[in-house]
């Protein structure tokens, strides 16, 4: 009985990838969003910015065990990891004054998070049309470790 609860324990993990990996993936663009939504609105964001590089480290980690897709999943999280490279870049050089006017350049930063941004969401909607139902087997493989689960505990 253990063997076959390890069995469903495995196969849960397996059939609930591609769910995980696309809310993830669902995940960036909204965090990103309302993270600027919240400036424009002049809220002070503080360090809740590097929600976004930790949804997109968690999105890398899940999309990698996607077999099923292009090359393409890998890049909106490296575009993330550039965006925050460059800005922190920015940012000393700003404080060290070697740049006095540095409005362009976080343009350019703006720009690689909006880029990220899209291609965030083309992956999400390449998980989806590849898996188109990850979400009822994630559940029902779920649902069958869980079964499993309580009958090995009421054993």
């Amino acid at each position: 009985m253990n063997n076959e609860l390890l069995r469903a324990k495995q196969n849960a993990k397996e059939k609930g990838a591609p769910y995980r990996a696309y809310t993830y993936y669902l995940s960036v663009p909204i965090v990103t969003v309302f993270l600027y939504a919240m400036l424009l609105l002049n809220i002070s964001v503080n360090s809740l910015g590097y929600l976004t590089l930790i949804f997109a480290i968690l999105a890398h980690v899940h999309g990698r065990k996607l077999t099923l897709l292009s090359k393409k999943k890998y890049l909106a999280p490296c575009l993330i990891y550039l965006g925050e490279i460059y800005t922190l870049i920015i940012m000393f050089a700003a404080f060290d004054g070697i740049l006095l006017n540095y409005d362009l350049l976080l343009l350019v930063a703006y720009a690689i998070q909006l880029a990220a941004i899209i291609f965030f969401i083309l992956t999400a909607r390449d998980i989806k049309s590849v898996y188109p139902n990850m979400k009822d087997e994630a559940n029902e493989a779920q649902k069958r470790y869980l079964e499993m689960k309580r009958l090995a505990k009421n054993k």
